[in-house]
Parts: C-alpha cells; structure tokens; sequence
C-alpha cells in the first residue's frame, strides 16, 4: 500500500489518502480429473489363464495340477521352496474373485507365518489394481470389492472357531499345527461342507498330516512335489544341503518322506504290524 499526498489549496490543511497497490492476479489453477478406479472384472473362470494374463504367473506342471484341482479335500506334501505359499494365495484369491461373498482362511503355525502369507496375497491383490482393505473385524484379512474376505490366522483351536460359512480352509506348514487345531477347523465346516486344503513337507510319522496322508482309505487327493520336481532348485544347491543337513533331514525337507521320529524306541511300521483289528479289548467296548 503506497502513502500519496494530495495537493491542496494554500491555508488549507494539508490531505493525504491512501491508495491500494494493485494486486498480482494469480494464475489460473490447473484443473485436475479426479482419480479413475476401474471397476473391477470378473476373474476368468480358467485359473490359469487369469494367472498369465493379470499375475505374469506361469506355473510349473506340478503346480497347474494344484491349481486347477477341483477336489474338496487336497492334500498336498511338497519340498522347501516349491512355492507352496504363492499357488495358495493365487487359488484363494481367484476364489474370492468368482465366487462373491466367499469367505477363505488360511491357517499358519504362527501369527507371523499367516501374515507374511497375507502379504504375499496383497502382491497380487495390487497387481489387479483392487484396494487393500480390510474386512474391518479381522486384523489380518482382505476384503474384496464383491464382499469376499481371506482371513489369515495363527495356529490356535479358539481362533480358528466360529466361522460357519467357509468356502475354502488352508492349513499351511500342516505338520507343524497342533491336531486340536485342525479337529476345531474340521467341526467349522459341518454346514459349509467347505473345502480343506492341507500343505505341508513332512515331520515324522505323527499329527493329522502323516495321518491323513497315510490312510489311503480316506477321501483325499494327494500330491507330492519333490525337489526334482521344482526346476528353480539346482542339484549342486541339494547337494551341498545334504551334506550340512545329514540324510534324514535332507530326505524329509526336499524329497518328502516321512521317516520315523529319530530315537524313538518303537518305530511306526512296528506299531501298526502288532496290531490286530480282530482282538476285543479288554477295558471299555468293541472294535469296530
């Protein structure tokens, strides 16, 4: 603001008066479109297919027959490093998309098994451009835009409770998972008749995976992936394990066998070869 004194008559008070300065005239604000979010597509039904053309994903024979297993029961005993964690996560998240209000959990032996699980999910979540957003109740879950959710928990009987309408149930490292947590998951599914996915490499002949796995009987679709079946893993690399691990760990970990506990007096096949299902009992009941 600029002081301007006025001329005036002679005797006369002299008068001042303010102008203003003139203002700079800003320049025109840019106009900006709001940001676009594409609506979400529909997954192609053929889930190999979506996988090559959103995720860049190309898996390998013995994964292709994992993922496009239509079985309600899969059991599947696979070698460290296979990418047990990625086909899972593709399956659960090719679910949630074909399937609206689906609801998937997976089960880890630990809270941060389950969430480094998530986090992979999330790498193809963002890939399609879909929002990260949770289901609101469960802290580490996803919430998809037709309303499907993938819950992933930590191995506990009283978290794993209390969901009755389950699409698909992953129990991921199965081996290493308490069986009361997976007679708690089973009970889940009586209304649902939801699917059960079990993933796992071996530890010795006990728990419900060797149990599952062993019992031909029982209604499952078994698969093994062994080290020579992953094309990632070179024989130099196994070669140089086995040497630091020792051949029992070396069979188990990468060529999925279930050996016996090591130091176990008794061993599994022992065991079962001394029992005969034709002798009563002599406390409590009959065989069956």
């Amino acid at each position: 603001m600029r002081l301007i004194l006025a001329k005036s008559a002679p005797g006369s008070p002299r008068r001042t008066r303010f102008r203003p300065k003139p203002r700079p005239i800003p320049a025109p604000k840019c106009q900006t479109s709001p940001e676009i979010v594409p609506e979400p597509q529909p997954a192609n039904p053929d889930i190999l297919a979506w996988a090559a053309e959103h995720l860049d994903f190309s898996p390998d024979p013995r994964q292709a027959e994992v993922l496009t297993s239509g079985t309600n029961r899969l059991i599947l005993c696979c070698t460290r490093q296979w990418g047990k964690s990625t086909i899972t996560a593709i399956k659960a998240l090719h679910l949630a998309l074909t399937r609206p209000g689906a609801e998937i959990l997976v089960v880890s032996r630990s809270e941060r098994q389950s969430k480094e699980w998530l986090r992979k999910l999330k790498t193809f979540v963002l890939r399609l451009r879909l929002p990260i957003k949770g289901d609101g109740v469960n802290h580490a879950s996803w919430l998809a835009p037709n309303g499907s959710r993938i819950i992933a928990l930590p191995a506990n009987a009283d978290t794993s409770v209390g969901f009755s309408s389950v699409a698909l149930f992953i129990v991921d490292e199965a081996s290493r998972v308490p069986d009361l947590v997976y007679t708690a998951i089973l009970g889940g599914l009586v209304r649902s008749n939801g699917a059960v996915w079990l993933m796992s490499t071996p530890l010795g002949q006990r728990g419900f995976f060797y149990e599952e796995w062993s019992h031909l009987d029982r209604p499952w679709t078994r698969i093994r992936a062994t080290a020579e079946d992953c094309p990632a893993i070179a024989a130099e690399t196994l070669a140089s394990l086995r040497r630091s691990m020792g051949d029992e760990w070396y069979r188990q970990e990468f060529f999925c066998e279930f050996l016996p506990t090591s130091g176990a007096l008794l061993t599994r096949a022992i065991i079962d070869a001394a029992l005969d299902p034709t002798i009563i009992p002599l406390f409590g009941g009959r065989r069956p």
